[in-house]
Formats: C-alpha cells, sequence, structure tokens
C-alpha cells in the first residue's frame, strides 16, 4: 500500500460472498467512528430496484454495468472517513475492476478471504456451485483489484477447546458458543490489529505490543511449516517472546510437503500467518527467505515475498539489504506502517575486516537510506575478543539515538556472549527447536549470563497490604520469575502501617512493592515521582525503587530501564497503577461486539476506593463519557469526582459527547442511593465495575471441617432495575479472595439478566499482576504460564478441602 494514502481514506473491502465482509465493516466502523456504506443497498436505493428485480427487467450485463456505476459514485463521493463493502459482482466486469484499480494508489483495498470448507458450507444453501473452482478463478481477480489482504480466521478450526481453568469466568464466554454475543471477538482483535498496520497503532485495548525500540528485544525463531495444524501450543511455546521470527523458506516447506496442495504458495503464506496472528499476541518479524530444494521456475520471486508480508500488514520485514537499492528504495514506497529490519549475515568476517573495518558502516548508511527503522547484522566469531567489538559498534551507532537502530552480535558457539548481551531484536530459540543448539542462546541461558555478569542481579519483590497473608500474587510473580530463569524471589509483607516501608527500603535488593488496600492512596507522600497514569488516577499499586537520578536542566529525572533489576541503595520511590491496564483489558475483552464503545456507552462504578479510580480512568481509556459511581458513603463518592473534574447529581442534565476519540475526562455521575432509578438521561450501563469490599481478600487453605469453600461476595449488590441493558454487558468483579465466581457475578450472569458476562477477580488480578512483572523486570510477562500455575495451585487447594491430613 502506498505511503501517500491519507491517514483517514475510506476503507473498501471486497470479497468472495460470506467471506465476512460486513461483520469486518462493523468491526471497523465502530474502531475507527466511521461510517458503513454498502455498496449492494446504495445499488437498490440508487435505481429503485432490487438486485432480481433490476436483473430481471435489464439483464446481467446491464446490472453489472450499472452496479460499478454505483461503485464509482461511492468511491468518488465518499474518499475519506467511510467503510465501503462491495459486493463479489462488482469484480464480474472489467469496468468494475478497472474503477478499482484506479484507487489503488490512495485508498486501502482490503481482500478479504476465508477457508473455502467454511465458505462452502455457508453457501452450500444457497448455491450449489464449486466453491473451490470458483474461489481458483476469482482469488487472482481480487488479488489485482486490492493492495491489502486480510484472511478471516474461523474460530473452530483455530482454537479446539481444552480442559477449562478452575478459576475461569462463571460462563467462560471464548470458548462457549452458547455465548453468540461473543462470536466475534477474537475476529476483533485481529482486524483490529490488522488495522493497525494500515492507519496506524489503534489502542485496541487487549495487547500492548512493545514498541520495536525496547530494551532487550528477543525474537523466538519459530521452527514450524504449519501453525494450525493441531497438538501445537503456540502461546505457551511463544511466552517469552517479545517479537516472533517467521521464515518464509519453512513455510514454503510446509506449501510443498501437503501431499495435495489445494492453495496457491501465497494462499498458503497469508493463511498461516493468520492463523499465528489468531494464536498469538507478539508482533510477526517475517523474514522473506528463498527455499533452495524447489526449482528456480517455481520459487516465488524475493521481492514478491516482501510484497506479500506488506499486503498482510505484518509489523516488521526483515529486508535483504544487499539488494539493489533502487529496488529496496521502491519498496519503501509501499512500507505504510509496518517498520524494516535491514539484515546482514556475513558468513566471511575477513571479507569486510570486521566489526572495527567500515565494511559494516556502509551497511548502516545503505539502510538509512532505503528507510529502515533497525539494522540487524551478525557475523560467525572467529575470536573472543569479537564480541567485544560488536558490543562496541552497536554502541558507537546508537548512543545519539538517531534511526536505524542497531542490533549487532556473532553467531556460532564462540559469538554466545554476544548474543546474550546484546539490547536489540537478538534471535533466539525455543529449547525445545534443537536445530540450532549451541548456536543460538534460549531466552533461559540469555537471562542466566545477564545475572552471572552482574548486569542484572537478584531481587525480592513484596505485597505490601493489611489482609493478604494468603494473597496469590507470589504464585503468578515467582512463576514468571522460574520460566525466564531469573533469581528474583517475590514475599508477602502483610502489615498495617506503612513504617513497614521504611524497614523495606533498607534492603539493597528490594525490587519492587506490589501495594494493597489501605496504602493505595496513602502512599502518594512517600513518593518521589509516578508516571501519568498514577497521577490521573490518584493512587498506586506498583512501586518501583529508585537508586539513580538524572539530573537535568529540568530537574532530577527517572530513566526506568536504569532502575530496573538492579540492587543497591534506594534514592526514591517511582509510583505506578496497572490496576487500570487489568481492568480495561478485561472490559475490553467480553465487551460483545453489539456493546462497542460508543459516545452514548455508560460504565457504572461501585465503590470510591484507590480500585475505582483505577477503574474511572480505564473506562475512559476505553473510551467511554459517562460514568456513574455508587459508593455507600456519598462524601467518597464526590471526592472521586471532584477528582476526575467533572461531576453531577443523577438526574441532571447530560453534558454533550466529546468529540475526542478516547478522552482523558467523562461525564461523572453521583448515584446516592440503591434505591434510586437509573438517570433517565443515560443509557443503561454496558459495563459494571463493582469494588466494593468482601468479607476477606484472600484465597484461603481450605481444610476438611470447613465442609466447603465460603460463598464470599461483594457488600454492594446491583440493583435489578439497573441490569436493563438491551444486549447485555459485562460485570467485573474485582474481589481477588476466591477462586469460585461469588453469588453476586452468577446472579448477574443468570437467565433473569441474558446477555451479561461475568468477569471474577483472579482473572483481572492476572492482568494486573502481568503488568506489574513488565514494569519491574522490562520483560513480556508469559501470561498463560502464569494462569496455569495458579490453577495448579487452586486445584491443589480444592483438594486438600476434600481430603483429610
Amino acid at each position: 500500500m502506498p505511503d501517500p494514502i491519507a491517514k483517514d481514506a475510506s476503507l473498501v473491502l471486497i470479497g468472495m460472498r460470506c467471506a465476512g465482509k460486513s461483520s469486518l465493516a462493523s468491526i471497523a466502523a465502530r474502531a475507527l467512528k466511521w461510517k458503513v456504506l454498502d455498496e449492494k443497498r446504495q445499488f437498490e436505493k440508487t435505481t429503485g430496484y432490487s438486485v432480481a428485480e433490476y436483473i430481471q427487467q435489464n439483464g446481467m450485463s446491464a446490472y453489472y454495468a450499472e452496479e460499478a456505476n454505483v461503485l464509482q459514485g461511492i468511491l468518488s463521493d465518499h474518499p475519506r472517513g467511510c467503510i465501503i463493502v462491495c459486493s463479489s459482482s462488482c469484480l464480474q466486469s472489467q469496468y468494475g475492476r478497472d474503477i478499482l484499480r484506479r484507487y489503488l494508489a490512495v485508498m486501502p483495498i482490503v481482500h478479504v478471504m476465508r477457508d473455502p470448507d467454511i465458505l462452502q458450507s455457508s453457501l452450500e444453501k444457497k448455491w450449489n456451485g464449486d466453491v473451490t473452482g470458483i474461489l481458483r478463478k476469482q482469488e487472482p481477480i481480487y488479488l489485482a483489484c486490492s493492495n491489502l489482504t486480510f484472511f478471516n480466521v474461523d474460530d473452530s478450526t483455530a482454537h479446539p477447546q481444552g480442559q477449562k481453568e478452575l478459576f475461569d469466568t462463571v460462563i467462560c464466554p471464548l470458548d462457549q458458543p452458547s455465548q453468540p454475543s461473543l462470536s466475534l471477538k477474537r475476529l476483533e482483535a485481529d482486524f483490529l490489529r490488522f488495522l493497525s498496520s494500515v492507519y496506524g497503532d489503534l489502542d485496541y485495548h487487549d495487547e500492548c505490543l512493545l514498541p520495536y525500540s525496547a530494551n532487550l528485544t528477543y525474537a523466538l525463531q519459530l521452527p514450524f511449516q504449519n501453525f494450525s495444524q493441531p497438538g501445537i501450543d503456540l502461546e505457551t511455546f511463544c511466552a517469552c517472546a517479545d517479537i516472533l521470527h517467521v521464515r518464509t523458506d519453512r513455510l514454503l516447506q510446509g506449501y510443498h510437503s501437503q501431499t495435495s496442495p489445494n492453495q496457491q504458495w501465497w494462499e498458503y503464506i497469508i493463511t498461516q500467518l493468520a492463523y499465528l496472528r489468531r494464536k498469538t499476541a507478539q508482533p510477526i518479524l517475517c523474514h522473506p527467505t528463498s527455499l533452495d530444494s524447489i526449482p528456480a521456475e517455481a520459487e516465488p520471486g524475493y521481492f514478491n515475498l516482501v510484497q506479500l508480508a506488506l499486503r498482510i500488514g505484518v509489523e516488521y520485514i526483515a529486508l535483504d539489504i544487499a539488494r539493489e537499492e533502487s529496488q529496496l528504495s521502491i519498496i519503501h514506497q509501499y512500507k505504510g506502517h509496518t517498520k524494516f529490519v535491514g539484515w546482514v549475515h556475513e558468513a566471511d568476517p575477513t571479507v569486510l575486516g570486521g566489526w572495527d573495518s567500515q565494511g559494516y558502516i556502509f551497511w548502516y548508511h545503505k539502510a538509512k537510506a532505503v528507510g529502515c527503522d533497525i539494522l540487524h547484522i551478525t557475523q560467525p566469531a572467529i575470536f573472543p575478543s569479537d564480541n567485544a567489538a560488536a558490543q562496541r559498534f552497536a554502541y558507537t551507532l546508537n548512543r545519539n539515538g538517531e534511526s536505524p537502530i542497531v542490533s549487532a552480535y556473532n553467531t556460532g558457539r564462540l559469538g554466545r556472549p554476544s548474543q546474550c548481551h546484546n539490547k536489540q531484536l537478538t534471535l533466539i530459540r525455543h529449547p525445545d527447536d534443537l536445530e540450532n543448539e549451541g548456536e543460538t542462546v534460549t531466552i533461559l541461558e540469555a537471562q542466566h549470563a545477564l545475572f552471572n555478569s552482574f548486569v542484572c542481579e537478584p531481587l525480592k519483590f513484596f505485597v505490601l497490604g493489611a489482609t493478604i497473608r494468603y494473597s496469590v500474587a507470589p504464585i503468578l510473580h515467582n512463576s514468571a520469575f522460574e520460566l525466564y530463569g531469573m533469581p528474583h524471589h517475590y514475599y508477602i509483607s502483610q502489615t498495617d502501617t506503612l513504617d513497614t516501608l521504611d524497614i523495606l527500603m533498607q534492603d539493597p535488593h528490594m525490587g519492587g512493592l506490589g501495594l494493597a488496600s489501605p496504602f493505595k492512596t496513602s502512599i502518594l507522600p512517600r513518593l518521589h515521582s509516578m508516571s501519568d497514569e498514577a497521577r490521573a488516577i490518584g493512587a498506586v499499586n506498583t512501586i518501583l525503587p529508585i537508586r539513580t537520578w538524572n539530573n537535568s536542566s529540568s530537574g532530577y529525572k527517572v530513566t526506568l530501564e536504569e532502575q530496573r533489576n538492579r540492587a543497591g541503595p534506594i534514592v526514591g520511590l517511582y509510583g505506578a497503577n496497572t490496576d487500570w491496564k487489568g481492568i480495561r483489558s478485561c472490559a475490553f475483552r467480553y465487551l460483545s461486539p453489539a456493546n462497542a464503545v460508543t459516545c452514548r456507552s455508560t460504565a457504572l462504578v461501585i465503590g470510591a476506593g484507590g480500585m475505582a479510580r483505577a477503574a474511572i480512568y480505564a473506562m475512559t481509556r476505553l473510551g467511554i463519557e459517562h460514568i456513574c459511581i455508587y459508593n455507600r458513603t456519598c462524601e467518597h463518592a464526590l471526592d472521586v469526582a471532584s477528582h476526575f473534574g467533572r461531576q453531577s447529581r443523577s438526574g441532571a442534565p447530560n453534558p454533550s459527547p466529546f468529540a475526542e476519540k478516547h478522552p482523558r475526562t467523562a461525564s461523572i455521575i453521583i448515584i446516592d442511593s440503591l434505591d434510586d432509578p437509573w438517570p433517565s438521561n443515560l443509557r443503561f450501563p454496558t459495563v459494571i465495575i463493582n469494588c466494593s469490599p468482601v468479607p476477606s481478600d484472600s484465597i484461603q487453605p481450605q481444610t476438611p471441617q470447613h465442609n466447603r469453600i465460603p460463598e464470599l461476595e461483594p457488600a454492594v449488590s446491583i440493583p435489578n432495575a439497573w441490569l436493563k441493558s438491551p444486549t447485555g454487558g459485562v460485570y467485573l468483579e474485582l474481589a481477588y479472595n476466591s477462586s469460585t465466581p461469588s453469588p453476586e457475578l452468577v446472579r448477574i450472569c443468570s437467565e433473569e439478566h441474558r446477555g451479561w458476562i461475568g468477569v471474577p477477580g483472579l482473572e483481572i488480578f492476572l492482568e494486573v499482576a502481568a503488568a506489574q512483572f513488565q514494569f519491574w523486570t522490562g520483560r513480556t510477562a508469559p501470561k498463560c504460564s502464569m494462569k496455569k500455575k495458579l490453577d495448579q495451585y487452586l486445584r491443589t487447594l480444592a483438594i486438600s478441602a476434600t481430603c483429610g491430613p
């Protein structure tokens, strides 16, 4: 897709009937806040006839011609801010194809693909023709009339059902076929990620991809030839990776190894990367490489592979910058929001003279000239001193912070130390992948090397709170430390006073604190600095010790990367808030497409403490502009509303909606009593966050004498009169104390209140802990492994509660 395309250029969707264009248009319209124009409906509106009536009166050729005219009118009249859905018949005439081709330079035109078997199943009741045969004829036409391709992955093939975790939501919505309201959630996540490659970063909430310039980024080499084959647990396999490195030659091997290929090579690659995107959250680094084992005439050209990677919107593409500069410059015109990684491997270091020669400087300047964001250079190490030379080379070119960022290290056994200490985009292998054993390090080996060489140091982390004796936070964090091979440890520090903090700060190995009630706001006077989010919320749940200040003309600044994984005297405390990230992530994950956020969406927050503040901030970041608060002590609710800057009493006039896509502030409405009717000027809430306290705030080991786990629930129960959203919503319970759904959560998600999805506190707590882990260590949180370890712990507690000593 050429770069000159405007950021608000209308999005055009083309493809076979039943490919899912209408669903994707609806998803895009809600995300971009644009209107949808359906070409078929516009045809009927323009001509005054249905399609069948027009064909009956005028014939098929006249229909194709008139339909092309309608399409031309839509494209010319709506070049900005629209989602345009084209019927498959638009491309049946040469006239219609020519019209679309004329707009390839100014609009993103997306070819929507779907599995032929799914298309056959969807069409068989309407049409008895050969769908596969039609696809063989039509797909090249769609390809020629588009500049982007999106593959619509079907849930039934991408996500086989597995064992349900003990603490899953009461309905287990994403794995429950009986929840049609969430049937498009995975598709929504895929398409929003795709749209980010078209229009720039969209804040699609569920996952936060690491920026390509993040320190110590690892790219995991994926050995698979078929990502859709059963038995591959990609989520677990990729848990510790920042970026996923995919070589196209492996995929082409998978394509040619099929006994009866029913796809073209480009279809196979598109399908495989779509499955990888569905099953993982990390950005994809596509590395176009040739397959030497097949005849040259059957091998796709290098630049065909590059253009295919651009077409499907991968986040990174490795470019062979040994190619002609003129060819690379042409490719740069189509890069859009994809990051280019200039790729150089010098197999014989003596040719250029090694790291201290001017040879690699040439590659640096060429990478800069062709618009690369990163330059990745490797060579085999001949002498141990080559490792220090590689580090010196990268440091020299990176110290000014200019683009491209340089990743430089040695390969082979002698080069492994430089791989461990390289800061950008180091290729690593999974421990189960033995192909490059001894040549490439694993994430575990890299982390061990950093700690053994004192670049990183063992630290102690604590959760600090009044009633946290049985907190599961140590289970989550210690499992993540173990998976990475980090010699850190997480402890519980139950206390009624912040004086304990003074003791902990005397320990030079204190690495960070997680704060529970009642310290999230009382800690503020003791902080020396805090994140913008924590300041906006007015509460902190995560502390990072400061050991080094950066003195500048504007005062003392904190560079977080310099504080992580380091021991030594503590000179200050930096506060952050990850509660809001966990709340927002879960709310977005379980909001059905029917409840997608609009300017009229409303949320209800129960409570007025630190978690309620985080919940309100999370809702504003979700884009919700109208938030109601109920708290048993109304004055506390007023304090919270005052903190967020805007407030009114229930029944007061509704302020006009904000024009911003993600407003920083919202209309805050105080509800005085649970007996009050819902404010008549607001829609019923589609997100409810219950932050009210429970009898205990921890999962306590049970004994057989208890007979059963007590049914703990929040102190405030939501009135039925407030649960009348016709499309239901998502109910989040922030009590982290039970492995089973509370009676309140079960009630709201029962048949009486159809359409509500319940999210228990443990699921939110997992997201909060994952964000804390990443904040403290700078590493991607292995959420799937953390969840499995917690599930094992909860099952052990359940067994001990039913068995005797």
